[in-house]
């Protein structure tokens, strides 16, 4: 007797299918979950937020294969409903100098350390002196889901920017923050969702392309190069969040010198 097994191709959001049902669809929502926001994975980021007030350092994205980004990667829905989640993608993303510089206002006297980080440094007249590490990072999402939506139509998106409130103090720096924190907390919870949701209807390089904005800073790690100083050597040290990253990070480097030497 024959017999034959459907075999389903792995992406980053597990078993891929063409036409997933509920359940199938469910199972790769928990998988990104699992991926993204588990608690091990939530605890990195916050152990690793005081680090970044004293040695801010953005996140540097991998290549991207604009290429290779086509319709036939979106799966589970049909592609005009996937543009329009992808368009809404690009709105919220859209207005980050806004969102920095309203929490630099909220947080610049009660947390100075996180008014750095989500907004940067202004001089006495407004003018802004260094651009903070979370804008860094978020600026670069409108403009990526603006070039995946042209290789998907062909055309330009027009982007309609969310509207920010602004700064709207009360006289209460504490309740004025407490509520700025909760609005960023649902803003940020609403992009998540939608991240989510664009890379579970998605596979190929169109997915590895929204995967770059939902990676979370510091997931990446970091090679640290220095000359011995006593010997004809190079030192290298590689840190990451985990052992897992450290080792993928050290892989990296291995094939990078592998190709140098060829």
């Amino acid at each position: 007797m024959k017999t034959t097994c459907k075999v389903h191709t792995i992406d980053l959001a597990g078993n891929r299918y063409r036409n997933p049902h509920y359940l199938q669809t469910r199972a790769r929502i928990n998988s990104l979950i699992d991926h993204y926001m588990s608690v091990e994975v939530l605890s990195d980021r916050l152990s690793d937020l005081p680090e970044q007030f004293y040695n801010p350092r953005a996140r540097l994205w991998e290549s991207i294969d604009w290429q290779g980004i086509d319709r036939d990667q979106i799966i589970g829905v049909k592609p005009e409903l996937f543009l329009q989640i992808l368009a809404s993608a690009a709105e919220i993303e859209a207005p980050i100098r806004s969102y920095g510089r309203e929490s630099w206002f909220y947080l610049q006297h009660i947390y100075p350390e996180m008014a750095r980080f989500m907004g940067g440094v202004f001089d006495a007249n407004g003018n802004i002196l260094e651009i903070g590490v979370w804008e860094k990072e978020e600026r670069q999402h409108c403009p990526t889901f603006r070039k995946i939506y042209q290789q998907l139509t062909g055309e330009k998106l027009q982007v309609k920017p969310n509207s920010v409130n602004g700064f709207q103090p009360t006289g209460d720096a504490w309740q004025d923050t407490y509520k700025h924190v909760i609005s960023r907390m649902s803003t940020e919870w609403g992009a998540t969702s939608v991240y989510l949701w664009l890379m579970v209807h998605s596979t190929g390089a169109l997915q590895q392309a929204i995967a770059q904005a939902e990676q979370a800073m510091g997931d990446q790690g970091r090679v640290l190069v220095r000359a011995s100083g006593t010997e004809p050597v190079i030192r290298v040290m590689v840190e990451a969040a985990s052992d897992q990253l450290t080792q993928l990070w050290t892989a990296k480097l291995v094939a990078a010198v592998q190709v140098y030497a060829s």
